[in-house]
């Protein structure tokens, strides 16, 4: 069942596209161990602003609970 759920492609895109900021820029490179929390600190310091994302997470509890 996990697995399953694991697998699904609508589960994998959304999952990706919610945490798509590790894998770009200086998420990655704090993902990486090059940044540490305090230089993404000074980084929020210095950046106007910060679009919110959506995690969709009833999407995703629909998704787990179609198989369980």
């Amino acid at each position: 069942m996990i697995n399953f759920q694991l697998n699904d492609p609508s589960f994998s895109k959304i999952v990706d596209h919610r945490y798509d900021s590790f894998n770009q820029s200086k998420g990655r490179d704090f993902e990486e161990g090059k940044l540490q929390l305090t230089d993404l600190y000074e980084l929020a310091l210095h950046t106007d602003s910060i679009p919110a994302i959506c995690g969709k997470q009833e999407r995703l509890e629909n998704i787990i609970n179609q198989n369980i």
